[in-house]
């Protein structure tokens, strides 16, 4: 039953942040003009797109399914557990004196 509900949710995570983004860029192209570049394919962007968003779906709901009590009472943790900015491995590093950046 477990599982089931996991691939559940994981089928609902994955329609908002796949589907509901074509729908606002197909109104927004629509609205704007845009046109799709020459020589793109666009089942290859749309499998591409699917792969990146299946496993972000899939993570999300499996961080919250494994921290479900670490995380009862403090709901507003999980969101900013995906919605924090990853850093760059040279953000953290301190600038040298001689660096021109």
């Amino acid at each position: 039953m477990r599982t089931r509900k996991l691939i559940l949710n994981i089928g609902l995570v994955l329609a908002i942040i796949y589907v509901v983004p074509f729908v606002v860029y197909g109104v927004g192209s629509v609205v704007a003009g845009l046109k799709p570049p020459e020589g793109a394919s666009p089942a290859r962007f749309l499998i591409s797109v699917f792969v990146c968003k299946f496993g972000t779906a899939v993570c999300f709901v499996l961080i919250f399914y494994f921290a479900r009590q670490e995380l009862s009472g403090r709901w507003v943790l999980y969101p900013r557990l995906a919605l924090c900015p990853r850093r760059s491995a040279h953000s953290r590093c301190p600038r040298s004196r001689d660096s021109t950046l």
